[in-house]
């Protein structure tokens, strides 16, 4: 059975997700993992599970990215909501590559490639990315 990892599951499109992932009998388990655990209500609550990092200091939560198929990424925020530019660019930049860089390195096949199919969603009637980091 397939093992998949979302980051980004609080808001609108990562709330979709995890609905949509839960019903999927491909998936056996969905580790959602965030800033603050959620109370999740909905169907096959028993594959669900939650793991709380610090994106500022993902790498002592290395060895929850280990052991998942599928990632999904739906972490992001607004200019508004993030209080400044750069905090914006931390928060939908970096720390999405750093999640991806972990999840590879934690699933590696072999010394050049791992076995995860990376997924990132964006929100809808977001702008284009090259506008999104000016």
């Amino acid at each position: 059975m397939t093992s998949c990892v979302v980051l980004g599951h609080t808001g609108a499109v990562g709330k979709a997700l995890l609905r949509e992932l839960m019903a999927d009998a491909r998936f056996a388990h969905v580790t959602v993992v965030g800033r603050r655990e959620i109370d999740y209500q909905g169907p096959n609550k028993e594959k669900l599970r939650q793991q709380v990092v610090d994106f500022e200091n993902l790498e002592a939560s290395r060895s929850v990215f280990k052991g998942h198929q599928v990632a999904f990424c739906s972490l992001g925020t607004t200019r508004a909501d993030a209080g400044s530019a750069e905090q914006f660019i931390r928060i939908d930049h970096d720390y999405v590559v750093n999640a991806a860089k972990l999840i590879e390195e934690e699933n590696k096949v072999n010394e050049k490639s791992s076995n995860v199919h990376f997924l990132y969603v964006s929100s809808g009637g977001g702008i284009s990315m090259q506008d999104s980091f000016r």
